[in-house]
């Protein structure tokens, strides 16, 4: 319930244009992460969310700059919302079996 909060709150008319830095908390972890919602945007109807997720050992920020601000650029042409998450550490817990991201994974 509180992500769902706080995508509401994100997705606000108010911070249509803006490139924002934003966080949520989950399980006492603050998550961070980049979104652009598109100046058209007016709140009267739901727009899609994408995420797009940074290599290993970059940012949200980072894979803006590598692309050179291409999703922002689809996202105002096409219509929805592109969120940049940061992952913990710089890294993402995505199913490796190694001893760095199953420590990663227990914190």
């Amino acid at each position: 319930m509180k992500v769902l909060v706080g995508i509401n709150l994100i997705s606000s008319p108010l911070l249509a244009g803006r490139d924002q830095k934003a966080f949520i908390i989950h399980d006492n972890l603050k998550r961070t992460f980049n979104i652009h919602i598109s100046s058209f945007y007016d709140g009267s109807a739901q727009l899609p969310l994408v995420i797009a997720l940074h290599g290993r050992g970059t940012t949200g920020m980072s894979m803006i700059l590598l692309t050179r601000k291409g999703f922002n650029k689809l996202a105002d042409k096409d219509g929805f919302i592109i969120v940049y998450p940061d992952g913990i550490e710089l890294n993402w817990n995505d199913g490796r079996m190694d001893e760095e991201a199953n420590d990663r994974a227990q914190r």
